[in-house]
Formats: structure tokens, sequence, C-alpha cells
């Protein structure tokens, strides 16, 4: 018996198989890089928004001289009278600005609404009852942890 001479063109199963598993060696070492870069983005994306959302509160106080109650105040126009959270002695207290039509400056922030938390059932709130942290934008609600494992709500 004589074997047929084997044509020069083609590829064998074996360098096929080859190709395939060095390509499935790749995307599993790729692929999880790829997904990890897109969650530090949106990490850092969140991170940018509570810092620019902090900035507008403190401008909004600096020009209306209370802190707003909510957020959506940052947005539209307070009104002729404002009331307000501001720090009598250790405590929070409202404070009532009067013609605060005419001291806001707005918008302080650069969307027209706020801005929705990528991050699961979670939202921003402006904390209004502690002295401490009278004015600061926060995170609550129920998330997943950020990429280097910290709490989205501790930041």
């Amino acid at each position: 018996m004589t074997m047929a001479k084997r044509g020069g063109k083609g590829f064998t199963l074996i360098e096929m198989l080859i190709v395939l598993i060095i390509i499935a060696v790749l995307a599993v070492v790729v692929l999880p890089r790829i997904m990890n870069a897109r969650r530090r983005a949106k990490d850092e994306a969140t991170r940018q928004t509570l810092v620019e959302l902090d900035k507008a509160v403190e401008q909004f106080e600096a020009e209306i001289g209370c802190y707003p109650t909510a957020l959506i105040d940052l947005f539209t126009r307070v009104g002729d009278t404002y009331v307000g959270k501001g720090i009598a002695g250790t405590t929070v207290a409202d404070v009532t600005v009067v013609d605060s039509d005419n001291l806001w400056k707005g918008p302080y922030f650069k969307a027209t609404a706020v801005p929705a938390v990528p991050l699961g059932n979670a939202s921003w709130t402006l904390i209004t009852d502690t002295a401490t942290l009278l004015g600061k934008v926060k995170i609550t609600g129920i998330t997943t942890k950020a990429v280097d494992g910290s709490n989205y709500t501790d930041w």
C-alpha cells in the first residue's frame, strides 16, 4: 500500500487546536483586565462626581449663607426666602435667608439634575443633621464594593 501524498495547502487539526488554545489563554488573561479597567473608570467617575458635588455645596453655602437642605437646590433657584441649614453653637439649626433669590448664582453643578449613582441601588444624600458633617454629600443605599475593596458608602 502506498500512502497518498498530502497537498501542501491547509492546516492540520493539531495546528488549529494549538491556535484555539492560544486564543483561549489570551482571552482568559485579557478579559478580566478589561472588565476591571471599566469598573475602575466608573469608580473614578463616581469619586469625581462626589468631589464636585461637595464643592458645589460649599459654593452654595458661601453665596447664600447656609447649606442646602436638598441637592436639587444646587440646580434650581431657591426663591425669595430660603430656609437652609447652619451651625448654631454645636448643633445644626434652620437658617432663614431673606432675598436669597438675588444671592443665588447657580446652578452650582454642571448637570441639570442630580446625577444617578452607577452603583446598584444607591443614591446621593446630603448630610444636614450633624455639625461635623453638615453639607457633605454621601452615597447611601445598597452597593457593591469598589475595586480597591472600600465601600462606596464610606467615601
